[in-house]
């Protein structure tokens, strides 16, 4: 009797043992789907990226939008020429102090030039800063804050 009673709960711990194995392994069949899943994923994600460089030209980059700077570009402009009024200063400083702004340790790029450039316009636009271009020289175009007299 009592050798009876030893097999039958041997046997029910063997069967609630079986159950576990079955859930483990149903579990792991989930976590390497879900592995896989991420794989191709991550795979996907980096043809898309080589897909989109392999249009480039040499006048045109096709990129998804990068902030280029970390700072608001429009009201940190009207900041550092608030500092000094009477200051003209060039895209290609407005950049490198937007940079220094935000703590960026990046080399102005025409990117920067071109972003800054925009927000000055729209700037312009308003009437809250000056452009000044030097008569003898088209290509040196400096900015300073409006005289709002």
């Amino acid at each position: 009797m009592m050798n009876k009673n030893c097999i039958n709960q041997l046997q029910t711990k063997l069967s609630q043992l079986e159950r576990e194995r079955k859930q483990v392994l149903q579990h792991l069949a989930l976590l390497d789907r879900k592995i896989t899943s991420i794989t191709e994923s991550i795979g996907i994600m980096q043809q898309k990226q080589e897909i989109i460089s392999s249009h480039n030209t040499p006048y045109f980059t096709y990129r998804t939008n990068k902030h280029k700077f970390k700072c608001k570009v429009t009201k940190t402009i009207m900041l550092i020429l608030k500092q000094q009024p009477q200051r003209y200063f060039s895209t290609t400083e407005l950049a490198k102090l937007l940079l220094e702004k935000g703590n960026q340790t990046d080399i102005v790029t025409d990117e920067h030039c071109k972003s800054v450039r925009g927000a000055l316009h729209v700037l312009r636009n308003k009437g809250m800063v000056e452009r000044y271009q030097a008569p003898n020289n088209t290509h040196k175009i400096t900015w300073k804050l409006a005289n709002f007299d």
